[in-house]
């Protein structure tokens, strides 16, 4: 293999001889040091990896770089929808005229669990041909967690429904109202889930109790009661008025100052 050197300056399209002693220290701390993987494939020689950092090998679940550069191919860590994207990304760098393309794309690890990433992709020179530099990191973690919270919601939708009941909080600060759909059937409120503001909310209200709720969630944001629970008339789409009972209670932060009412 050539010297670091050498691959680090191919990596970023300059020739060799432009480095000295001292840019060799920099760039070689700069890259094996970086938490961000990186990753440069021979493209059109069947995903075959050109150079590959520690912090790739490690996200991809090898022991080391210099064993995942052994592979003769890339091809394994790559799904076919990943692959498929992987190759329209290098024909839009190849004749698209664009310096990198950023994303998000997923992968394998060696021992065949997932692994998302945020990538960016370059086209570099390498032994005078183009080759695809992949920087990257690792979001598993946050794709999980965005699933998890996907599915507690869900979860909590289903039990709504059952009981039919709903679920909704406003935000002090901006007057955004949240709401779930079960709630939105049960107000007639559009099912975007999302009013810009308390107005939405208090027209759906009846004229005789319009003043009074309003004065109750305010009086609690003050007060700070606890629980506060109110009974009033709201308008349904088709005509007439459906009777609710509405408990809510406020989320306060360190200093008192209310942020939610749920």
């Amino acid at each position: 293999m050539a010297a670091f050197k050498d691959i680090v300056w191919r990596a970023m399209g300059r020739p060799a001889a432009a480095s000295t002693s001292m840019d060799d220290v920099r760039l070689r701390a700069l890259v094996e040091g970086s938490i961000q993987g990186i990753v440069i494939v021979r493209v059109e020689d069947n995903m075959r990896p050109l150079f590959a950092n520690e912090a790739a090998a490690q996200m991809a679940g090898f022991e080391s770089a210099a064993e995942m550069m052994a592979l003769p191919s890339l091809r394994p860590l790559v799904p076919q929808s990943t692959l498929a994207q992987a190759l329209e990304v290098w024909q839009a760098l190849l004749h698209g005229g664009v310096p990198s393309i950023t994303g998000e794309a997923r992968f394998r690890r060696r021992d065949r669990a997932q692994l998302y990433a945020k990538v960016r992709d370059t086209l570099v020179t390498w032994d005078g041909r183009p080759a695809l530099q992949m920087t990257f990191i690792d979001i598993t973690r946050q794709k999980q967690a965005a699933r998890n919270a996907e599915a507690r919601e869900t979860m909590l939708e289903l039990a709504l429904q059952a009981a039919k009941m709903g679920a909704w909080s406003i935000d002090c600060r901006t007057g955004r109202i949240d709401y779930s759909a079960s709630r939105s059937t049960l107000y007639d409120l559009p099912a975007s889930r999302v009013s810009s503001s308390t107005e939405l909310f208090l027209e759906r209200i009846h004229p005789d109790d319009r003043a009074r709720v309003d004065s109750e969630l305010k009086q609690a944001l003050v007060s700070d009661p606890g629980q506060v629970e109110l009974e009033f008339r709201v308008r349904r789409r088709e005509g007439g008025w459906r009777w609710v009972t509405s408990r809510a209670r406020v989320e306060r932060n360190a200093a008192g100052r209310p942020l939610r009412l749920i």
